[in-house]
Formats: C-alpha cells, structure tokens, sequence
C-alpha cells in the first residue's frame, strides 16, 4: 500500500508538497498524540487544495500509508481502510514519558 503511496504522492502531492513536510521533528510534533484517523480526516477533507475530496477513497489511504512509512511506522499485516474508528485506535507519535 505504501509503495503505491508513494506514486501517488508523486502524481497528486508533489506540485505543491514535498515529501520531507510530513517526516521529522515538526510534523511528529503537529501529530503528536493524534491518530491515524485524524491525519486521514485532515487530508481527506483538505486535499488536494484545488478539489478536496476529491480523489478516490484508495487514493487517500495510500498516500496515508506513504507518509506512515515515511515516519518509520512498521507496516500492518492488513492495508488501511477507510474504517474511521479503526483508524482512530492507531496512535500517531505518542508522548513519551
């Protein structure tokens, strides 16, 4: 799924993001103790700038997986789906103590 993130990051996202604004320091602390719903949500409801929502559904949740493996995440055993509650029980970055 990420693999296919990543093409698709390339044909949707790159014109006016670049890879490196969703890892690092700064974007794990605009994520931290959110969820992967949450980052769904956000991308879902704004993106892309000039249509959002506007691409498919599988669309959104590759480049989800994308920007998860970007950040290190281990990758699941089943692909992401666009089960919202299911997505919230995904933690982003949680604080450490």
């Amino acid at each position: 799924q990420a693999s296919r993130g990543d093409g698709l990051f390339r044909d949707n996202c790159v014109s006016c993001h670049s890879s490196s604004e969703f890892a690092g320091a700064s974007f794990q602390r605009r994520w931290r103790n959110r969820a992967v719903g949450d980052i769904y949500e956000f991308v879902l409801y704004s993106m892309p700038d000039d249509n959002p929502g506007g691409l498919p559904t599988q669309t959104y949740l590759d480049v989800i997986a994308y920007i998860l493996q970007m950040n290190r995440f281990a990758e699941g055993d089943i692909e992401l789906s666009s089960d919202y509650d299911v997505m919230q029980e995904l933690p982003l970055f949680p604080r450490t103590p």
